[in-house]
């Protein structure tokens, strides 16, 4: 393939690359106009132009060509020119010039490369004052290709392409629409932004973190006896006096580093300078990380780590990220040592899907999630503090969670209901146990003194209490969801509940309001339809996380094993810029497993141009053994009289570690 960077009727053509300058040519004679000239000078810090090229098909090599010319505006033995193009990071050309007015040249190389992508940045680097320019015409990128059907190779041999192949991944795309952070996560509360990059063609990074920053993500892999890693890195504002390594781990120990950067000056590509170090800018490294190691284990966690020798930050971001694998035989079910038959063996567990949710692009099954929020809303009633009592029916939905339930195989529930004002309507009280109707009871209309008084009603109706016992319910589960409604047409008729007393094999394990106690806690209000958020531009709807509201699943009847694993989609959407960060939060049983720190720069719009927003994907790999758990997505979104901050779920799925036996 070629990609010709020359001019048109005397007017060049720049064909995508990013610069800095109103003219990106000099006034030379026809044909004679170099991209850079007269543009590219290069005082204090370099200047020069870059351009990411996408969707390279497999190869093994990349040929160069391109002319170019030099011009020393001030002819002195004290003043010095110099050019460098590089590709990915790596210097792949090297001019100087200090002693002619204007030099040209013609240059031509190859190099190794096997990336989908490519990062070409042409640098002038000029004394001070800046006394010199440079610039080039006339590009040609030429690909060495793969034998045909290859997905990656090193040679034109049809024998070196069978070894390798790719797992897909979702760092490499051009357009924000298909790129994502592909599960990474930073840990802690080290905060997740997607940021832009380039003026003419933008392009995306993942990043960008401080030197404390770690960033993890486990994959599961098909079965395979060695593994390759690639990915692009960027460090910003590059300072020498940082000597940053980036360490890469498989299982927290360490196997490779990178630690032979350039010590020289870069351009600024991401046009970023840390605030404390607006006095001195220095330009941005980039460098490709390939390395291969033997491995042949199902699940593997990768760790990028910095460590970086100064006092001075040198955030840093990736894209780009794959892996590759030598499979093993086709006869290998779990994972082998090599290429063979004979080199199958048993793995010791395996991941299986178990459920997904939301992942219908326009949502149109709620597949049984609520969204809940804590109630407090109370009631004195004939002298006594009920909870409830005070909303229609139709917004007056209430549960009550318990975590941690001995060891049982029935629950028995018991309360005091009170029917405050009109039930006429055939409306029914509903007690269910973790999605399962266990009580129902129709309301009768209270016209006769003798079962019903004036209590705490608004009207002239006769209000009501009796007690409700649920007796031996089938339950082993380690945690209850208890669910208490009513259904009907009234819009006069309230209910609350006290003395509310839940018992596992007769030991009690919770109560609420009984005799003096006056708390509310653990009340929360329920429903079961949920808010959606549209994300136009990419053409699907989400789950949208209300600020001070759960998303709440019961899962049941997960198979035996050792470990959960939950991927999930996020969107947030930002009206303005924000520097305060902002989580989401992952429990499980009413504990934080995992949770995101959000702090979003980036002036990045994904699903429509009204407001700011921004897609991650995210993993997390949980130890747990029950056969049930509670699921909760947690948001700290914006209140209403804040700036829109909204998050959005989609696209969740779970898979259980199995044990296999020998």
């Amino acid at each position: 393939m070629s990609n010709p960077l020359q001019n048109t009727n005397n007017i060049p053509n720049t064909e995508g690359w990013n610069y800095k300058c109103e003219t990106p040519s000099g006034p030379l004679p026809v044909g004679q106009i170099y991209f850079g000239l007269n543009c590219f000078y290069g005082s204090k810090t370099v200047e020069g132009g870059y351009i990411m090229i996408y969707d390279l098909p497999p190869h093994y090599q990349v040929r160069v060509a391109f002319k170019y010319k030099s011009w020393l505006i001030l002819k002195s033995i004290n003043y010095e020119q110099e050019s460098y193009l590089f590709a990915d990071g790596k210097v792949i050309f090297y001019e100087t010039n200090n002693f002619f007015f204007f030099y040209s040249g013609a240059f031509s190389g190859e190099f190794s490369h096997t990336s989908e992508t490519l990062l070409l940045e042409f640098l002038q680097l000029g004394d001070i004052p800046a006394m010199s320019t440079s610039g080039f015409r006339e590009l040609t990128i030429d690909l060495v290709l793969c034998p045909s059907g290859c997905q990656s190779c090193n040679s034109n041999i049809l024998a070196s392409c069978i070894i390798w192949s790719v797992i897909d991944y979702k760092m490499k795309a051009k357009d924000l629409y298909n790129f994502n952070n592909d599960g990474w996560k930073p840990l802690g509360e080290k905060p997740a932004n997607i940021y832009k990059c380039g003026r003419e063609t933008q392009f995306y990074f993942f990043g960008f973190f401080d030197k404390t920053t770690k960033l993890e993500k486990t994959v599961f892999l098909q079965p395979h006896y060695a593994i390759q890693i690639q990915f692009l890195i960027i460090y910003i504002n590059f300072n020498r006096q940082t000597k940053p390594t980036t360490t890469i781990l498989f299982n927290d120990l360490t196997v490779y580093e990178i630690v032979e950067l350039l010590d020289v000056l870069q351009l600024m590509i991401c046009n970023y300078i840390p605030s404390e170090q607006m006095s001195s800018p220095t330009g941005d490294q980039v460098t490709r990380v390939n390395f291969q190691r033997a491995h042949n284990q199902p699940i593997l966690k990768i760790t990028i780590a910095q460590q970086q020798a100064s006092d001075i930050n040198t955030p840093w971001g990736i894209r780009d990220f794959r892996i590759l694998l030598k499979k093993c035989h086709s006869s290998c079910l779990y994972s082998c040592s090599g290429p063979l038959i004979s080199d199958c063996f048993s793995a010791n567990s395996i991941l299986m899907q178990f459920v997904s949710f939301f992942t219908d692009s326009q949502l149109i099954s709620f597949d049984g999630w609520n969204q809940i929020s804590v109630y407090t809303d109370n009631k004195i009633c004939n002298g006594q503090q009920i909870i409830g009592g005070v909303q229609d029916i139709s917004i007056q939905k209430l549960s009550y969670t318990i975590f941690n339930l001995p060891q049982h195989s029935q629950i028995f529930i018991q309360f005091l209901f009170y029917q405050i004002d009109s039930f006429q309507n055939n409306e029914k009280l509903y007690v269910d146990v973790d999605d399962v109707i266990v009580y129902e009871q129709q309301l009768v209309y209270i016209n006769d003194l003798s079962i019903g008084s004036k209590l705490c009603g608004n009207t002239q109706q006769l209000d009501t209490s009796f007690q409700v016992k649920v007796n031996s319910i089938d339950h082993a589960s380690n945690n209850a969801i208890i669910k208490f409604y009513v259904l009907g047409t009234t819009t006069v008729g309230r209910w609350g509940i006290r003395e509310l007393q839940i018992k596992a094999d007769m030991k009690l394990v919770a109560q609420s309001m009984v005799k003096d106690d006056k708390t509310v806690i653990s009340w929360h209000r329920f429903t079961d339809t949920l808010q959606i958020l549209n994300c136009q531009n990419l053409n699907f709807k989400l789950i949208y996380i209300q600020k001070n509201t759960i998303l709440r699943k019961k899962l049941k009847d997960i198979p035996n094993h050792t470990r959960i694993f939950i991927k999930f989609e996020v969107v947030v959407v930002y009206q303005f810029k924000f520097n305060n960060s902002k989580y989401l939060y992952l429990q499980i049983d009413g504990q934080n497993v995992w949770k995101q720190n959000f702090l979003l720069t980036s002036e990045i719009n994904i699903c429509d141009n009204s407001n700011r927003s921004q897609k991650f994907i995210f993993e997390a790999l949980i130890d747990h053994q029950s056969s049930n758990c509670v699921l909760d997505f947690i948001a700290d979104g914006s209140g209403p009289t804040e700036s829109i901050i909204y998050f959005g779920i989609r696209n969740v799925i779970i898979q259980y570690e199995k044990i296999l036996v020998s």
